[in-house]
């Protein structure tokens, strides 16, 4: 866990960094691929750094929006977000009508979450496979393959913890 925290956190990193830079594809071999830096980006008015040197609600708020505007790119942009959503309010609906206990709760919640994370990242990723390389790459569509499996892992997961903790309430009912 602590491996993927430190590679997303240097991932974001560069994202931040290469956001204002324009890259073009010098070369490729099959594991490889090789980057020059052009002239910087246009600014086009949009500041992508929210974090001052101090402390400001208002620097806060900005980024809640920011956060807000990227959950919305992700309903907006992933088919696969609304069939979680509808598993979200399933999932919900059945806990407060079984009556699960907090524990449970605790499960249903961490699993949730656990999708929605997965698959806002995996959005991230996509994004950035598509401004790295519009073009189809072979690469690049296995790490977009990847992403998306990591996804799947996690539905999978997600959907054993309900399993198990709704067979119960559910047995009687068969």
């Amino acid at each position: 866990c602590k491996q993927f925290l430190s590679i997303m956190m240097f991932s974001l990193g560069l994202a931040r960094y290469y956001s204002r830079q324009s890259l073009d594809i010098v070369s490729r071999s099959n594991t490889t691929i090789f980057w020059q830096h052009q002239a910087p980006l246009p600014d086009r008015g949009i500041d992508m750094n929210n974090n001052a040197d101090t402390f400001s609600i208002s620097g806060r708020i900005r980024s809640a929006l920011h956060a807000i505007e990227g959950i919305v790119e992700v309903m907006r942009s992933q088919h696969n977000a609304w069939l979680h959503a509808l598993a979200t309010l399933c999932v919900l609906a059945a806990g407060y009508a079984f009556g699960v206990s907090t524990s449970q709760w605790c499960f249903l919640i961490m699993a949730i979450t656990g999708v929605w994370v997965v698959e806002a990242l995996n959005t991230a990723f996509e994004l950035l496979c598509d401004v790295v390389s519009p073009e189809f790459h072979p690469l690049v569509k296995k790490s977009k393959d990847v992403a998306a499996g990591a996804v799947l892992l996690s539905a999978i997961g997600a959907a054993t913890i309900g399993f198990v903790i709704f067979l119960p309430y559910v047995t009687p009912y068969l």
